[in-house]
């Protein structure tokens, strides 16, 4: 017995060295509910740690092996919702069949596997505390592997030996792998809420001005590289100054929201929207030529011109707001001078009586 429990010791070393490497591939982000692209990859990942675990597992008899591959199978569900699991115990079957001799125990072994992945799957769409959900899906797996092992070992002595084991070291895996990927995941979510502290604008939920800084230079380098337009609209309310000085401050932040919300509305998809501080906002169109960025900025200027922006205090008003246009590659030859231009475009609407769009200059080849 105590054989097997420090062999499935050594299996448990293995496995959260394994979890904590996944977490660092992954940052977190299956457990962020993104894409099943991403789950996919998360079930791929724990079905490769489970056949490692298949190659550090403790021999019983001739094609009888013992390890903890259930673990990861309930990580998968646990954190991946219900389709990282029936992949985990997918790729742990074939490797099963695969890379060891084939025998009855071999084909029970691998039901056991697929009987513990569908249970951990069904579990994870309960509605259930994530605590709860580990210790109902670490319970079944176990049992499942229990069952396995009671169907094929004859000797009373060997099997309650090999129970024995198996329950001590899935029941202290258990708590350690949970404790582990607990803390792994709860750091990922604080890192995630920080990185979103630093980049949206905390009145609007748009992105800030340091991302824009960041997302231009980006964009920028690609639509050199790619040969591709890249069109800036910078946005500024037209007298603002009289909302807050009539209406209040809490008036304008009121404004400065409903603004934002409207402009990510009007927005396409591959647009960025960004507050760039006070009552100035803009977008980066990527991809976007001057006749489109026309298109794009006068739709949003006449959205902003008939909406009716609710104060607080109940009271609507009616606000516009003046654009000014500048594209790399057809009004702006230079990349660098991509903000001046729009600025310069936007200084130009403002001066030339507000509530308009203005583009940049007269159209130049490259």
């Amino acid at each position: 017995m105590f054989a097997y429990i420090e062999g499935l010791l050594v299996n448990l070393c293995i496995l959260v060295t394994l979890l904590f490497t996944i977490n660092l591939w992954s940052k977190g982000t299956f457990a962020l509910h993104v894409s099943r692209r991403h789950r996919l990859s998360y079930g791929l990942a724990n079905g490769g740690v489970g056949i490692i675990l298949l190659h550090f597992s403790i021999p019983i008899e001739a094609t009888l092996i013992m390890d903890l591959r259930h673990l990861p199978i309930a990580i998968a569900a646990l954190y991946g919702g219900w389709l990282p699991p029936l992949l985990t115990a997918l790729v742990i079957s074939i490797g099963r069949y695969a890379l060891y001799p084939v025998g009855i125990a071999t084909f029970t072994g691998i039901a056991g596997v697929l009987a513990a992945g569908v249970g951990c799957a069904w579990i994870a769409r309960l509605n259930l505390a994530r605590g709860r959900k580990w210790i109902y899906m670490n319970v079944w797996s176990v049992f499942v592997i229990s069952l396995v092992f009671v169907s094929l070992i004859s000797d009373p002595v060997k099997l309650m030996n090999v129970l024995i084991g198996l329950w001590v070291a899935s029941i202290v895996g258990g708590i350690v792998a949970y404790s582990l990927n607990e803390y792994l995941h709860r750091s990922q979510e604080a890192f995630h809420k920080l990185h979103e502290m630093t980049t949206r604008d905390f009145l609007t939920g748009l992105h800030n001005t340091r991302c824009f800084a960041t997302t231009l230079v980006e964009l920028r380098e690609r639509a050199v590289r790619e040969r591709q337009p890249l069109a800036l609209l910078l946005l500024d309310i037209d007298h603002f100054k009289q909302v807050n000085d009539t209406y209040g401050h809490p008036a304008g932040d009121a404004v400065l929201q409903q603004l934002g919300q409207l402009l990510l509305a009007g927005a396409r998809q591959s647009d960025q929207v960004f507050r760039n501080g006070g009552e100035e906002f803009s977008a980066l169109l990527p991809g976007t030529t001057t006749q489109q960025a026309v298109q794009v900025a006068e739709r949003l200027r006449r959205d902003v011109e008939g909406h009716e922006f609710l104060l607080p205090d109940e009271r609507q008003i009616r606000l516009t707001v003046s654009i000014g246009l500048a594209v790399f590659r057809e009004t702006t030859h230079d990349p660098f001078l991509l903000v001046d231009d729009a600025d310069t475009a936007l200084y130009e609407a403002k001066r030339t009586g507000r509530n308009r769009v203005q583009v940049c200059g007269q159209l130049k080849k490259v």
